[in-house]
């Protein structure tokens, strides 16, 4: 439903389709959704509104919504969440750069050489022919 309603709002507003960041999945996977279909539609919708570039962060989703994310959860621990935003931080500088490690590196204020090392430890990979763009480890 999610790459339903975000292909929907690219293809009305004539833009690229955004992705989620790792940390918005989590929290829309953990969310229970008592307003169903029309909450979810609305958070995408919000979120999609307010995103920079084609990523949408966590942040940009409902309070309710990123508060089901239960910081308590073994799943969502202190490393696990850290990891999570550092990848954030990297995917974003490197979609604002166009996939330019050394501007991405500058804009981090992180030497290229560990920005090479975050995005190995972190697992950050960029998708072969498609300038750039970066996702998350599956």
């Amino acid at each position: 439903l999610v790459t339903q309603f975000l292909l929907e709002l690219s293809t009305y507003h004539g833009v690229q389709m955004p992705r989620l960041s790792r940390a918005a999945r989590v929290a829309l996977l953990t969310h229970s959704w008592p307003g169903n279909v029309r909450e979810l539609q609305s958070a995408i919708g919000q979120a999609a509104a307010h995103a920079e570039g084609t990523r949408i962060a966590a942040a940009l989703l409902p309070e309710a919504v990123r508060r089901s994310a239960r910081p308590g959860d073994p799943r969502h621990g202190y490393r696990t969440r850290v990891d999570a935003h550092r990848r954030d931080l990297i995917m974003g500088a490197l979609e604002r750069s166009g996939g330019n490690r050394s501007r991405a590196a500058r804009e981090l204020k992180l030497s290229r050489q560990a920005l090479l090392y975050l995005i190995r430890e972190l697992k950050v990979t960029t998708r072969p022919g498609d300038s750039g763009s970066v996702r998350p480890p599956s």
